[in-house]
């Protein structure tokens, strides 16, 4: 900010409030009641001054100057925009009418002074709401019109020629006034938005740069370690390529998943579905998933613990959400921890549950308390000397996660003594029924063998891939590579137990092969296969005629518990 806005920030701040905590329109709204009021109380006093003034002029003045002073308190402190933007605009017409008669009409300067606030209020003002009120702002001129044409009896003269120049300049130092807010207004808007919008175009070409490098680095791994895998190896080696691979693959699956999740928040696809969530067991199985984590990674020099909620058991929420941000914020605090201690946990906190994960590492400056829940926001583009991993989505969409759960969350740290980060949940206490075991992964059952599926893919591996991991099911496998050879292929066949749909195919999409296959046949299991993984894909493959959905990447337990219940 260079010298000559900060006067203008200031004289902002004093008369609406912090510039960056309300709207454009609200922040001229406050500014026109403040000017208003303002405006009358200088006008009643030159009245009294210039012995130009009656009881009538008093009581409507003063009664003007309390009602626009009130409204504004309302506004600046209590931001009660909607009930005061209301009664602003409905006062305005039979003050004004009232001002009209009792300042010579036409003659005064009451119209002009009616116009400037017109145009002011008209900002306001939204869609149906702005008609309404140009409505009513036509009937009153009408209605000024009709008194000075009909009945210029009613018109109050002024009292003495040093009263109408004193009512003149008045009148126009106010326009000055005003115009001169708005102005102001206007172009700290201006320039408050075009900063925020290079800042945003900085943080996503940091942010395009730092998906390059996230993409490829672990892309770099997969195919360094599979060109490996052609060579004659020992199996120790085999087995430590192999883990890598998939290591950085699900390095990847995570990345791609995180994005998946932002376009999904940012469309308003990101649906909540609430269910009974055994919190001691959930921080139980995190403590176990990164307990390992922490110690190869931090070789030992790092402790994880875990402080249950206490007097909690089963709650109601969304737990692959709620796992989701508690996950994210504790490979955080793994990222940025060398050495000392990692603590999270919850507490029981009246009708709310607090949720903390707690560090010892490099801390955050103050300044970034809230920035580090931007989108794409990094530590290392605010000039932290070591670069690490990551997208800056995790806690942008934790933010999000929270708030759609009905909470909110922050964060305090200092910096080079750790950070807390804090979330709070509604604590909505589940019924008592015990809690369903975590299911063992699926055996193949017998019956699957002997059956007959249809794989309906144009990619070649992934063609392949299915058939590698259906090979110990033993069941017979054909393969269609579009729409059109999918039906002729299930017309040909003379026995076909289960179709594996991919959506996109050349020549006819699977959604459409599947209702036409729905017309002559409505029993056969058909399972959607696709790469696209928003919510409205299941929606649409269910409404299509599908049986049931995967999402690639398929993993062997998710598919084994799928052949297990359609061809078991």
């Amino acid at each position: 900010m260079n010298a000559t806005q900060k006067p203008e920030r200031a004289l902002l701040s004093g008369i609406t409030g912090d510039t960056r905590t309300f709207a454009y329109d609200h922040r001229l709204q406050n500014m026109v009641l403040f000017a208003a009021g303002i405006a009358a109380s200088l006008f009643l006093l030159a009245k009294i001054l210039s012995g130009d003034t009656t009881f009538l002029t008093f009581i409507v003045t003063g009664f003007l100057i309390l009602f626009v002073l009130g409204n504004y308190v309302a506004c600046r402190f209590f931001n009660k925009f909607t009930l005061t933007k209301w009664l602003s605009s409905l006062i305005l017409f039979p003050v004004f009418t009232f001002s009209f008669i009792l300042e010579n009409g036409s003659d005064g300067h009451i119209l002009y002074l009616f116009m400037v606030y017109f145009m002011i209020l008209m900002v306001s003002w939204n869609g149906r709401d702005r008609f309404v009120f140009l409505g009513v702002f036509v009937a009153n001129v009408a209605v000024l019109y009709f008194i000075e044409s009909r009945h210029p009896e009613w018109l109050r003269d002024f009292h003495n020629e040093g009263s109408r120049l004193l009512f003149l300049f008045g009148m126009f130092l106010l326009y000055s006034a005003v115009g001169a807010l708005v102005i102001v207004a206007v172009k700290q808007s201006y320039i408050r938005e075009r900063l925020k919008a290079i800042k945003s175009d900085k943080l996503k070409s940091s942010f395009l740069a730092n998906m390059s490098h996230e993409i490829r680095t672990p892309m770099n791994a997969i195919i360094g370690f599979s060109q490996l895998l052609h060579n004659e190896l020992d199996e120790d080696s085999k087995s430590m390529y192999i883990r890598a691979i998939q290591d950085n693959s699900q390095s990847l699956l995570r990345l791609i998943e995180d994005i998946i999740d932002l376009s999904k928040i940012e469309a308003g696809y990101l649906d909540i579905h609430p269910g009974p969530v055994d919190l001691p067991r959930m921080c139980e199985e995190l403590k176990q998933t990164f307990e390992p984590i922490v110690h190869i990674e931090k070789e030992g020099a790092v402790s994880i613990r875990c402080i249950p909620p206490d007097g909690v058991t089963r709650v109601v929420t969304d737990g692959p959400r709620l796992r989701q941000v508690l996950t994210n914020l504790l490979q955080n605090a793994v990222k940025f921890t060398d050495e000392g201690e990692i603590t999270f946990g919850c507490e029981p906190k009246e009708n709310e549950l607090l949720f903390f994960v707690k560090d010892s590492g490099s801390g955050i400056r103050a300044d970034l308390l809230t920035e580090i829940f931007d989108r794409f926001r990094k530590l290392e583009d605010e000039g932290f000397a070591k670069n690490y991993r990551g997208a800056g989505l995790g806690l942008s969409i934790s933010k999000n996660l929270v708030t759609l759960l009905g909470g909110r969350i922050w964060a305090e740290s200092q910096l080079g003594e750790g950070s807390e980060f804090y979330f709070t949940l509604p604590w909505r206490p589940a019924p008592g029924e015990e809690p369903r075991p975590v299911a063992a992964s699926p055996k193949i059952s017998k019956q699957v063998r002997r059956k007959t599926v249809l794989i309906a893919e144009d990619e070649a591996d992934n063609f392949h891939l299915l058939k590698i991991i259906l090979k110990e099911y033993h069941v017979t496998v054909h393969w269609a590579r579009t729409g059109p050879e999918t039906l002729e292929m299930l017309r040909e066949l003379p026995r076909v137990d289960l179709i594996l749909m991919d959506l996109h195919m050349p020549e006819m999409s699977g959604l459409e092969v599947t209702r036409r296959i729905r017309r002559t046949d409505p029993a056969l299991p058909i399972i959607a296969q696709t790469a696209r993984a928003m919510d409205g894909d299941r929606t649409k493959c269910m409404e299509a005629g599908c049986t049931d959905y995967l999402s690639k990447p398929i993993l062997p337990e998710a598919f084994r518990t799928m052949m297990n219940k359609y061809l078991g």
